[in-house]
C-alpha cells in the first residue's frame, strides 16, 4: 500500500512539474507573440492599489465639503441680502411738470454745477411769456409818453418864444403909456396955471383933466397886461400856456404818465426775472463732484417735488456695506470681522462691523440709501459694514452702490 502511495505521489507530481512547465511556456510563447497583453496583465494588477487610492480621495474631498458647509453655515451665517450703499443726493423737482430734457446717463461721473434734467412747468412758461409781454407793453408806453413829451416841449418852445415876446409888447407899451401919462400931467399943470390966470377956459381945462385920466387908466391896464404876460410866461416855463381863450398844456401830466410807465417797467422787468429764475432752476444741476447713481424717470415723464428724479453719488462718500436680516438671523451677529464676496467681479475683501440695528425697517430711495427690498420676508434688521481701512481704496475703484454682495458673518452661539 506505502508503495502505491508514493507511486500516486510520484505520478502527481511529475503531472504537475509538467503542467507548470506547460504553463511556463505557454507564457512565454504568449509573451513573444502578444507583448501589449502583457502590459494589461501588469496594468490590471496594479489596479489592485489603484481603486482604493480614489476611495481615499473621494473621502477627503467630502470631509472638505463637510468642513465648508461646517465653516459656513455653521460656524458662519451666510447673508446674500446685502448691498453696497453709500450716502447720496436725491435730487426733487421744484415744482409739477414734465421732463424735456436729460443731460446725463446712469453711472456717469459728473462735476460740481452740470446740468442734469431739464423741466418745464407749462404755468410758469405762460406767466413768463404774459410778463414779457407786459414788459414790451411798458417798454412802448415808455417811447410813446416820450414822444409825447418831445411835441410838447417844442409846443412849448414856441409859446416860450411867443410868450417873451409879448412880455416885451406889453412892457413897451407899459412905458408908453407911463409917458402919456407924464405928459399930460405935465400939461393939466400948465393949463392949470393958465386957467387960474384966465388965459384958458373951464372947458379946456376939463378936456385936459380928461386927457390925463384916460393916460392913467391905459397905464394901469398896460401894466395889468405886462403882468399877465408875465405870469403866462412863467406858466409856460411850467408847462402851461395860454392860447387866448383858456390855459392849455399837458406837460406835467405827461411827465407823470412817463414816470408811471418807467415805475411798471421796472416792475414788469423783475417779474420776468422772477420767472426766469424760476424756470432756471427748473434745470437740476450736479450738488457736487459725483456720480449719476440712478435715473427714476426718463424723458417725457411727469414729475413732482415729493418724488426723486435722479440719484447723486458724491465722489468721495466711502461706501459701506448694508445687509438686512430677520430679527432670528441678527441674534447670531456680534461686532466681528467678516468677509465680503463681490458675485459680479468674483472679488473677495475683508470688514468690520461698525453697526447692528434691529429696528431700521424698511426704507426706499426717499431717504436717500440704497435698500435690499424683500417683501416676503420681514428683514427689518440692519447690519453696516465698513470695509478695512487697506482695501478702501481698491474696494471703492471697481464698487459701485447698488451693487448686491454676499457677507459671511462669524456666527455666535448663544447658550441659553
Amino acid at each position: 500500500m506505502s508503495k502505491k502511495n508514493d507511486t500516486r505521489n510520484v505520478t502527481i507530481h511529475y503531472e504537475l512539474n509538467s503542467l507548470d512547465d506547460a504553463l511556463e511556456d505557454n507564457t512565454q510563447d504568449q509573451t513573444l507573440l502578444s507583448p501589449n497583453k502583457s502590459n494589461a496583465w501588469l496594468v490590471l494588477t496594479k489596479h489592485r492599489f489603484f481603486v482604493p487610492s480614489i476611495y481615499v480621495v473621494l473621502g477627503c474631498m467630502f470631509f472638505l465639503a463637510v468642513l465648508i458647509m461646517f465653516n459656513t453655515y455653521v460656524l458662519h451665517l451666510k447673508v446674500e441680502t446685502a448691498v453696497i450703499s453709500s450716502q447720496i443726493e436725491t435730487m426733487v423737482s421744484p415744482l409739477n411738470g414734465y421732463i424735456t430734457k436729460l443731460y446725463v446717463n446712469a453711472g456717469e461721473h459728473i462735476k460740481k454745477g452740470a446740468p442734469l434734467i431739464k423741466i418745464e412747468n407749462i404755468d410758469l412758461e405762460r406767466a413768463l411769456q404774459l410778463a414779457r409781454v407786459q414788459s414790451a407793453e411798458s417798454k412802448l408806453d415808455i417811447d410813446y409818453y416820450k414822444h409825447l413829451l418831445a411835441n410838447e416841449e417844442q409846443r412849448l418852445k414856441i409859446y416860450q418864444k411867443i410868450g417873451g415876446n409879448r412880455v416885451i409888447s406889453a412892457k413897451t407899451q407899459v412905458n408908453r403909456s407911463l409917458q402919456t401919462v407924464m405928459t399930460t400931467q405935465h400939461n393939466l399943470e400948465r393949463f392949470t396955471q393958465l386957467n387960474k390966470k384966465h388965459y384958458i377956459s373951464e372947458a379946456l381945462l376939463e378936456a385936459e383933466q380928461a386927457k390925463y385920466i384916460s393916460a392913467q387908466e391905459k397905464l394901469a391896464d398896460a401894466k395889468a397886461q405886462h403882468s399877465i404876460e408875465r405870469h403866462s410866461l412863467r406858466a409856460v416855463n411850467k408847462g402851461m400856456y395860454f392860447t387866448g381863450t383858456k390855459t392849455e398844456g399837458i406837460m406835467q401830466d405827461l411827465d407823470a404818465e412817463l414816470i408811471m410807465a418807467q415805475k411798471r417797467a421796472i416792475l414788469n422787468d423783475r417779474r420776468v426775472k422772477v420767472y426766469e429764475n424760476l424756470i432756471k432752476k427748473l434745470t437740476l444741476v450736479a450738488p457736487f463732484d459725483g456720480k449719476v447713481a440712478q435715473i427714476l424717470k426718463s424723458e417725457g415723464n411727469t414729475t413732482d417735488n415729493i418724488k426723486p428724479i435722479i440719484l447723486i453719488e458724491k465722489a468721495s462718500e466711502k461706501k459701506q456695506i448694508i445687509a438686512y436680516l430677520t430679527q432670528d438671523e441678527i441674534i447670531h451677529i456680534g461686532r466681528d470681522n467678516v468677509k465680503i464676496y463681490l458675485p459680479a467681479l468674483g472679488k473677495t475683501f475683508a470688514g468690520n462691523i461698525v453697526e447692528i440695528n434691529r429696528t431700521d425697517g424698511f426704507i426706499d430711495e426717499i431717504n436717500a440709501q440704497y435698500r435690499w427690498r424683500d417683501f416676503q420676508i420681514d428683514r427689518s434688521a440692519k447690519v453696516v459694514v465698513n470695509i478695512q481701512e487697506n482695501d478702501q481704496n481698491n474696494f471703492s475703484k471697481i464698487a459701485f452702490s447698488g451693487m448686491p454682495v454676499i457677507v459671511y458673518f462669524p456666527k455666535k452661539h448663544p447658550i441659553f
